[in-house]
């Protein structure tokens, strides 16, 4: 949507381009876009939806780089990944974080305990 406003398609065109539950709420997303456009909100938009576009493509190569390092790690990622919520990144961030080997930690507890300070971890102003 904000590539055809940035094309300068008018209003109903990147209305059209909406997907999923966007499509439902056609009239709360058109009521932004009536009104004024100007040069200058086009020059800011182009600059924002650049930097989004270069945001994306960093973390892109960032997420390709963690998931690359997972090869030495990948009995150990693919585990971590069947845990719900858990997908190949939180898996790999996961293991960044805390390695594949626990004992380190002692035990279960160990682990708990480092990674969710209780109450005693709490400072109190």
């Amino acid at each position: 949507m904000v590539a055809g406003l940035i094309e300068g398609v008018g209003i109903d065109q990147p209305l059209d381009r909406s997907r999923g539950a966007l499509k439902l709420k056609r009239d709360n997303l058109q009521a932004p876009l009536d009104g004024d456009f100007s040069a200058r909100h086009l020059f800011v938009l182009k600059h924002l939806h650049a930097h989004i576009n270069a945001l994306k493509l960093e973390l892109a190569e960032l997420d390709a780089y963690v998931l690359d390092a997972m090869k030495l790690y990948e009995w150990a990622h693919r585990l971590l990944q069947t845990i719900p919520g858990i997908d190949r990144i939180a898996s790999a961030l996961i293991l960044i974080e805390i390695s594949d080997d626990m004992t380190r930690f002692g035990c279960a507890d160990g682990l708990a305990a480092w990674a969710a300070p209780g109450p005693s971890h709490v400072v109190m102003k």
